[in-house]
Formats: structure tokens, sequence, C-alpha cells
């Protein structure tokens, strides 16, 4: 795979990871929820997201930062995918 391809997939997957940020706090929000604990396989995102700076930030970021400045406790974390798929077969387990 050539270093154009490896970069667009990167960008891909943070552009990813940071929507799903995004649309799982708007939906937390709307459930009027006021603790919560997001995880992500994203690095990249979670700094950027847990960076106090915001002079670099894309309208995504500060999309996401203006949420975590609401009323509520929001921890964001990185959670490597493979320990994320586990707790979710366990979880599907448990489920049935």
């Amino acid at each position: 795979m050539g270093a154009g391809y490896q970069v667009a997939a990167g960008i891909y997957e943070l552009n990813a990871g940071l929507w799903a940020i995004l649309d799982g706090l708007e939906l937390t929000w709307e459930k009027k929820l006021t603790k919560l604990l997001v995880e992500s396989d994203s690095v990249s995102a979670v700094k950027m997201v847990r960076e106090q700076s915001r002079a670099d930030d894309t309208n995504l970021v500060s999309r996401i930062k203006d949420l975590l400045m609401r009323q509520w406790e929001v921890t964001v974390q990185y959670t490597p995918r493979l320990v994320n798929m586990a707790a979710d077969c366990g979880g599907k387990r448990e489920s049935r």
C-alpha cells in the first residue's frame, strides 16, 4: 500500500473516531444523562479531544469540546480495540 493510501486511511479512521464521539455525546445529552464514560480506540481522537488548546481545533473537535463543557461529568479515554471487542462479546453473551 502506498504512503498516500496510508495517510488517507489514517485520516478516515481519525474522522470516524471523532464523529463517533460527537454522536455519542449528542445522544447522551438528549437523554439527559449526567455521567458518561466515552471509550475510543483512536488514540489521536482522544488526544485531540482532551487537549486544552483550541487554536488548531477543527470544527468537529470544537463541537465535541463545546459539548464536554456542559454541566455533566464526562471522561474520555483510550481503549484498545481488542479490549473493547472482548468486552463487547462478553456483554452480548451475558444478555442471552
